[in-house]
């Protein structure tokens, strides 16, 4: 974790049309090019009122930046 609570990740693969991630994901990464930035807002309803226990609270807007690194 970081001070400012975000937490910091190395990369990570998955495939789009799998059910891999939270739809925001799938939906935000289709839209942003190899190299590109983007900053994706998942809104509360991704974990809806259970949340993740210890990670997620209940209701939780995300908030993601991210990169496509590459296509395979």
């Amino acid at each position: 974790n970081l001070p400012n609570g975000e937490r910091s990740f190395l990369p990570f693969k998955f495939m789009l049309g799998k059910q891999e991630v939270i739809r925001g994901w799938e939906e935000g990464v289709a839209q942003v090019s190899v190299g590109q930035r983007a900053k994706l807002t998942i809104p509360d309803d991704a974990y809806g009122a259970t949340g993740h226990p210890g990670i997620i609270p209940p209701h939780a807007t995300l908030v993601f930046h991210v990169e496509l690194l590459k296509l395979e």
